[in-house]
């Protein structure tokens, strides 16, 4: 695949590019070995993930969303009757994305939502173009790098990149948490340098943090350049260590040596009394 930018590029060949992507550099925290295991042996999608997904697709791919997913009625499996009953439900529904009752509520409840705040609905309904892929190769690294941009929009003639995050909480202090233990500094960082590379531009990266339960807060967030920074010389070590192993064949773990251990402060006993 050469680099560029491709607006209609199906997911599934999106995801046969053979190019480092965010899901992969970020396994290399841990260490070129950990991230060589996930890599050989990824884990299977979790209940929460697959909603996730469920939550984007309504989003971003309402049409895809619309023949792609459905309601499946509450079946108890154990019985008979309950199996027969799915097993019916499923050869009328062949191909389709199962949702529970209440997955298929969250999904509907937080399109009503976006419509209803401002912000949310001028990110996401107004003009732009929707899961674009980006290729490029790192100069530094000499990798072949690749990212699926939720999407591209213009907000007071400002270029945005759109993040969209299914979350718990959406409020901004706690959701400062979850961003900074997933990484999603780290992601945008590497996002928007793949995107200068290509079509040098200014640019800004807008993470919309949509909860999953009622009333399906939102909140649209912005990273300050510190935090990008911070992201830009994670994903540059990870970039360099994936590019050294390759070249190399050699997958180191955790550092040799012996590291000096100590108590965190909240496992300290307070001997102040003695």
């Amino acid at each position: 695949m050469k680099p560029g930018i491709y607006l209609d590029l199906p997911r599934a060949e999106y995801e046969a590019i053979d190019a480092a992507n965010y899901s992969t550099l970020k396994l290399f925290e841990q260490s070129p070995a950990h991230a060589r295991e996930r890599m050989l042996h990824p884990t299977e999608p979790t209940d929460a993930m697959e909603l996730g997904t469920a939550i984007h697709t309504a989003l971003l791919e309402p049409e895809k969303f619309a023949t792609q997913y459905i309601a499946a009625p509450t079946f108890d499996r154990r019985t008979a009757a309950g199996k027969a009953a799915w097993v019916e439900f499923e050869s009328k529904h062949p191909g389709r994305n199962y949702l529970a009752p209440d997955e298929m509520e969250i999904c509907v409840g937080i399109i009503k939502t976006i419509d209803e705040n401002e912000t949310a609905r001028l990110l996401l309904r107004g003009e732009g173009r929707n899961e674009v892929s980006v290729v490029w190769k790192d100069e530094e690294s000499g990798l072949l790098c690749k990212g699926r941009i939720d999407r591209f929009t213009v907000l007071y003639s400002w270029s945005v990149v759109v993040d969209v995050k299914s979350t718990a909480s959406a409020y901004p202090i706690e959701f400062t948490k979850q961003s900074a233990r997933m990484g999603y500094h780290v992601q945008a960082a590497f996002y928007m340098d793949g995107l200068r590379s290509l079509a040098p531009a200014e640019r800004r990266y807008i993470i919309l943090a949509i909860e999953k339960d009622r009333p399906y807060g939102i909140s649209a967030m912005e990273l300050d350049e510190q935090a990008v920074a911070d992201g830009r010389a994670r994903y540059r070590t990870y970039l360099k260590q994936y590019a050294d192993a390759k070249r190399t064949g050699i997958w180191p773990g955790y550092p040799s040596g012996i590291t000096p251990l100590s108590l965190p402060k909240w496992a300290q006993k307070d001997a102040s009394y003695i």
